[in-house]
């Protein structure tokens, strides 16, 4: 359904035309709804570890886009994003895909801000869900882009760093059915006595081995 857009401080200027932001906008076209009903609970059928684990694999795994950065080295861990890159045009670019609550959006915000003024990045990239077809409402504890957009549109003057909102509007009627894709798997089937659903296992490195298995139908 396309990659709805909101720019501030001239960022979609200084991206436009760069290969990196069309690749950008290209893996977002392409992304899919991974759906997990009962996963959380059945008012939110999508897997936002699924999804998390999908920008992974096409930001860092395939497109070669820095896992993790750190906004300052000096800060240590904690204080980082999903993905940076230094774009062929020499700007530094931080990005964050966000599938979490407002709060999260204003720690967000407070990166881009605090990058830009130890001079670290250069630009932000902000990733949300659309609300459009309860995208947004069925993920866990999400922001959408439009709420997102109001708030930059209400912070005018505020914030000074280059921000580009970019936001996810998959196309629902290619919604993917990922307990499929494991038939093995519970809810497929029973768990047997002691065995724990593998459904909700919290790993990182859990969910990319289970994209790069079906990156084929997830994307």
């Amino acid at each position: 359904m396309g990659v709805l857009k909101y720019s501030i401080n001239l960022s979609e200027h200084l991206l436009n035309s760069t290969k990196e932001l069309a690749e950008i906008e290209d893996v977002i076209d392409r992304i899919r709804a991974p759906m997990c009903p009962g996963y959380v609970s059945k008012k939110y059928p999508i897997n936002q570890k699924i999804l998390n684990a999908m920008f992974r694999h096409k930001m860092h795994k395939e497109l070669g886009w820095e896992k993790d950065p750190l906004v300052e080295p000096d800060l240590g861990k904690g204080i980082e994003g999903d993905f940076s890159k230094k774009l062929d045009n020499g700007l530094k670019v931080f990005v964050e895909v966000e599938f979490g609550n407002v709060a999260s959006i204003f720690r967000d915000l407070f990166k881009f801000i605090y990058m830009k003024v130890i001079g670290t990045y250069d630009v932000g990239i902000l990733i949300v869900p659309s609300e459009t077809d309860d995208f947004s409402r069925e993920i866990e504890g999400i922001y959408s882009f439009q709420g997102v957009k109001e708030i930059l549109e209400n912070s005018k003057g505020s914030i000074s760093v280059p921000v580009l909102l970019l936001g996810i509007e998959p196309d629902r009627e290619l919604d993917i059915d990922c307990y499929s894709l494991e038939p093995d798997w519970y809810p497929n089937r029973e768990l047997e006595a002691g065995e724990r659903s593998m459904w909700k296992d919290q790993s990182k490195t859990f969910w990319d081995e289970f994209v790069s298995r079906h990156a084929d139908k997830l994307f």
